[in-house]
């Protein structure tokens, strides 16, 4: 790997080091620090490596972090940031709801409605959206609960559609705000599951949103959200970023798959 350096105009690159990744045994990488010089005829190469060591490691993420990032005001609403994943919450809110025309539901189109809290998770597969049981801050232990919406795999992976998604996860309002747009302003066509596994609200999914419709100053009824298990245990956000690899998430007491019997395979969130 060659780490370049740039003059201020971004022209005339130069190799200024190399890192050099060496196996040593089936479970463990070390790697060497490489001045680039001048070979016989002029071309770059390797000089004399040094062992890599935590200092040349700390000195090339400053050198990194300076060129790539600039220093900026991290979002009151962010909960986890890395370079593969953006996690954020916001509570719950009045705003209006969208559903296509000829869904379910169509009549409550564009109306306010209230909202339940929610907490985002960005991927650069996509977009995750959870439900919250109380408007406040999520921490480590806080459960993820099932979003009572359409085009919402098992998972919690929303299907986009047409709607645009940021290709950054960089932590600014802007990214943010790309991801919002695409799952707040787009119009909900169909459910991506049986329409009893949206929500637990007595008369089901209408008639959940016909009451956040009706009475906008209601408090959003948090009892109705279902609760959903990984790997039998209660999905926390804790769990939710520990797991590496496809989130087999179920309803909470049964051994429902993430998505088949929606007639699709569900896109999943890679958690870091």
């Amino acid at each position: 790997m060659i780490v370049e350096g740039y003059t201020s105009s971004g022209r005339d690159a130069k190799a200024i080091k190399g890192i050099v990744l060496h196996r040593a045994g089936a479970d463990r990488v070390v790697g060497t620090v490489h001045d680039v010089v001048e070979g016989a005829e002029g071309e770059e190469i390797f000089g004399p490596g040094q062992l890599l060591t935590h200092d040349h490691i700390r000195g090339l993420n400053e050198l990194l972090n300076a060129q790539a990032y600039s220093r900026r005001i991290i979002p009151e609403c962010l909960v986890v940031t890395a370079p593969d994943i953006l996690v954020w919450w916001r509570p719950s809110q009045i705003r209006p709801v969208w559903f296509a025309a000829k869904s379910a539901i169509d009549d409550l189109n564009a109306r306010y409605a209230r909202w339940p809290a929610l907490l985002f998770v960005g991927r650069p597969s996509g977009l995750a959206v959870f439900a919250l049981a109380a408007s406040q801050r999520p921490g480590p232990e806080t459960e993820l609960l099932r979003g009572p919406f359409y085009n919402i795999w098992a998972s919690g992976t929303m299907c986009p559609g047409s709607a645009p998604l940021p290709m950054s996860l960089a932590p600014t309002v802007e990214i943010i705000d790309m991801f919002e747009r695409a799952f707040y302003d787009s119009s909900f066509t169909h459910t991506n599951l049986g329409m009893a596994d949206l929500t637990l609200y007595a008369g089901g999914h209408r008639a959940l949103w016909q009451s956040m419709v009706d009475d906008v100053s209601q408090v959003f009824p948090f009892e109705s959200l279902i609760p959903l298990d990984i790997d039998g245990q209660p999905l926390t956000l804790e769990r939710m970023l520990q797991s590496y690899g496809p989130l087999k998430i179920h309803v909470r007491g049964t051994a429902v798959p993430t998505g088949d019997e929606a007639g699709a395979e569900a896109q999943v969130v890679q958690a870091a």
